[in-house]
């Protein structure tokens, strides 16, 4: 099945058993979304054809037919209990809806690329707890640089006071040691409660949903 097209085909009532898929990027994958993403990154024949006058990419209602097929394999494969491959499924499922529309795919804020890019679709657990390293790390480095005030003895906090501290702050522990130094770092703290807890989230759903599968 690895190079078969099924580009209209029905899945809902299809039995599958001992099937070979398409490896995309280490998940699996049906060919159609590979002949679809070819013209999609071929530059000089979408140039030529808009010459033509002709469509120049995939069409929206290519992207959402191989969503309904991604959508149906994942339900046929969760009705057989075999969890993890529909994960793979529910992937190529985002994927195909969020390149359906335009501003989906192309606005780097929108919320289905945010969804992607931090957890997967929440499939991908890696890419969670790489993002959540990156916020707390990242965080306390700008505690650190605009100014982290000790209280007791007054001295300025180091790295790994101000890691703590935002640590504690995200946890809901109210450190009264210290304070942060004007108004941007605590607007950094601020935006800590918002990004750090939800990354948190993110992970979690993708850790339950990779380790609850087969």
């Amino acid at each position: 099945m690895s190079k078969v097209e099924f580009f209209g085909t029905d899945m809902r009532y299809m039995e599958l058993h001992n099937v070979e898929w398409y490896n995309l990027f280490e998940r699996k994958a049906v060919f159609d979304e590979v002949l679809v993403n070819k013209r999609e990154n071929n530059l000089l024949k979408q140039i030529i054809r808009s010459i033509l006058n002709k469509p120049t990419g995939p069409t929206k209602e290519q992207y959402s037919r191989i969503e309904v097929l991604y959508r149906y394999l994942k339900l046929n494969y969760e009705k057989e209990g075999d969890l993890k491959q529909a994960g793979d499924f529910h992937y190529g499922e985002m994927e195909m809806h969020r390149k359906a529309k335009f501003w989906r795919r192309r606005f780097p804020l929108s919320w289905y690329n945010m969804f992607w890019a931090l957890s997967g679709y929440g499939e991908r657990p890696s890419w969670a707890l790489g993002w959540l390293v990156v916020f707390l790390v990242g965080m306390a480095g700008l505690v650190f640089g605009l100014g982290l005030e000790v209280a007791n003895p007054p001295h300025l906090a180091d790295f790994r006071d101000s890691f703590i501290f935002l640590l504690q702050k995200v946890t809901l522990q109210r450190p009264n040691w210290a304070e942060p130094m004007g108004f941007w770092g605590s607007l950094v703290i601020g935006l800590s409660f918002l990004l750090i807890p939800s990354q948190t989230a993110l992970f979690l759903l993708a850790l339950r949903n990779r380790l609850g599968r087969k």
